[in-house]
């Protein structure tokens, strides 16, 4: 009977340990997954935060190749990228992007609309810079589309004269009242006059059978020294005119001087 009492208490023993055993393991269990799932979440937000960093560069990279912006609008962009970026590894401990997200989340959307904001105000600047050199340009080079010619009794197209420049004299029309003479200056390297061009307040007409001279009353299109006409491209023309005194009604040929030492001369312009 002892030995049969042993054996059961030996039984109950083990039986009892199995149980405190198990009950044991199942709070182990239960810690290993949550901490999977804590893991599993730590990736997740890692994910996101990259998605964000991701889709910042993204934007950036389709914002400089589908728009022809400024290389001023281009810095900002690669500065306000770069920085932003920063930003979010900066808020990334040792790698672990889990921990910036709320960052990465809030430069995604406040570093889109602030490229967005540069991008827009540069083409915008672009635009308008575009429509005010169309309108620089044809007042250059049409300025006189609108002109009637009534009050002058006499109008002479492309009249010959010689000359060592390259300016031209295409029109000139007289009246009782004035002399017009309308001119064009392109603006070439072996013209001399690369970056502006002015005239000479003293230019005059010069009268060799009479030795007399008629001194500039106005000009028009174009700047009166010392102020300048500028040019902003090779080649660009402009059209201009110069207002001098009637000619007395018998001339039939002068010349026009800017200056004693300036190449802007004409010589034997001939009206009859």
């Amino acid at each position: 009977m002892k030995i049969v009492f042993l054996f059961f208490c030996f039984c109950c023993a083990v039986q009892l340990s199995s149980a405190q055993y198990v009950q044991k393991r199942t709070p182990v269990r239960s810690n290993l997954d949550a901490f999977g799932q804590a893991l599993n979440g730590i990736d997740e937000q890692a994910d996101v935060a990259m998605s964000y960093r991701s889709g910042i560069e993204k934007y950036y990279s389709e914002l400089i190749t589908k728009n022809e912006l400024s290389s001023d609008a281009l810095g900002k962009l690669k500065k306000m990228k770069d920085e932003s970026l920063k930003r979010i590894d900066d808020k990334a401990e040792y790698g672990d992007y889990s921990r910036a997200t709320e960052t990465a989340e809030y430069e995604f959307r406040t570093v889109i609309v602030a490229m967005s904001d540069v991008a827009k105000k540069d083409i915008e600047e672009q635009n308008d810079y575009i429509r005010r050199e169309q309108l620089r340009i044809y007042s250059y080079t049409h300025p006189f589309d609108n002109m009637t010619y009534a009050k002058y009794s006499k109008v002479i197209q492309n009249p010959t004269y010689e000359t060592l420049c390259n300016v031209q004299i295409t029109k000139i029309a007289l009246s009782p009242q004035e002399t017009r003479i309308e001119c064009k200056v392109n603006n070439r390297i072996d013209n001399g006059y690369v970056g502006w061009v002015s005239i000479d307040p003293g230019t005059y007409i010069y009268i060799p059978d009479r030795k007399q001279k008629l001194k500039m009353c106005d000009a028009i299109n174009i700047a009166v020294a010392p102020l300048k006409t500028e040019f902003h491209f090779q080649e660009e023309e402009l059209v201009f005119a110069l207002i001098f005194p009637a000619l007395p009604s018998n001339v039939r040929m002068f010349s026009i001087i800017e200056s004693e030492d300036s190449n802007w001369r004409f010589h034997n312009i001939r009206i009859k």
